[in-house]
């Protein structure tokens, strides 16, 4: 990879909503979508030909990539995604809606949903809980300029696998993704385990904590209802996320129901 290639791949991918693309990009770039819903894969490559884990996060060892369906209103984040994805070995389809991609009826190939929560029709969280009743299996990445905890906290509740705020660095996008690919298919119960070996040693205000982190409850409020101080609070989070080998919020939310009692 050129320099200047290198610096842009490791830079944070960041929204621009309302700004138009730059100019003077090359018509039919095969790194941003043709048409939405449209697969994006590099030039010179057969279809089905097996691709090499050049770049990290590249799939190895595959004859098709994993495909990631992009759901996100602002177009020129779409083409930076797709471009970093694409680099890192992934077949990509673009969607300007909830709805686009309820429409579109995509396959059932390997991959996963990258999903903004706030666009207009029907949000990222609407979207989750629709395919959820079709039966859809695609596991689900958040990555939203609007998050939250309870926003967080209902996307893990059904079943997402990680929620991410924009900007994001290339190396936590991947990262997710990869997660999420393991955990469709079947992988991610023994890294969930392990990760898990120290909450057994959970005190009786660790657990209080956590119930109420799980309830989307806010700092401020936990500390309100237990009688601590919101530091006091945060330091409890943080002893949680180590003892439960947790690296993220979402992480936290989707390990606790197996420390908590019914």
């Amino acid at each position: 990879m050129s320099p200047p290639a290198a610096r842009r791949a490791n830079t944070a991918v960041r929204s621009t909503k309302g700004s138009s693309d730059p100019a003077g990009r090359p018509k039919r770039d095969y790194r941003s979508a043709q048409h939405e819903g449209a697969p994006v894969s590099p030039p010179g490559r057969p279809k089905g030909e097996t691709r090499s884990a050049q770049h990290e996060g590249t799939p190895a060892s595959e004859s098709t990539p994993p495909v990631i369906h992009l759901v996100d209103d602002d177009a020129s984040l779409r083409t930076a995604l797709g471009r970093l994805l694409v680099l890192a070995g992934y077949e990509v389809r673009h969607y300007r809606s909830a709805g686009d991609y309820l429409l579109a009826e995509p396959d059932d190939a390997p991959g996963c949903l990258l999903l903004d929560v706030q666009m207009p029709g029907p949000s990222g969280l609407e979207l989750q809980a629709a395919l959820q009743r079709r039966g859809h299996r695609l596991p689900v990445v958040f990555l939203t300029g609007h998050g939250d905890i309870p926003s967080t906290v209902r996307a893990i509740k059904a079943g997402a696998s990680d929620f991410l705020c924009k900007p994001v660095e290339r190396q936590t996008l991947l990262a997710a993704i990869e997660s999420a690919l393991a955990l469709g298919a079947g992988r991610g119960a023994d890294c969930a385990a392990e990760a898990s070996t120290g909450a057994g040693t959970l005190t009786a205000r660790e657990t209080a904590v956590l119930r109420a982190v799980v309830q989307g409850r806010l700092n401020k409020q936990i500390g309100a209802d237990l009688g601590l101080s919101e530091r006091t609070i945060k330091s409890c989070r943080a002893e949680l996320m180590r003892k439960l080998g947790a690296r993220s919020l979402a992480d936290l939310v989707r390990l606790a129901p197996r420390w908590l009692a019914p």
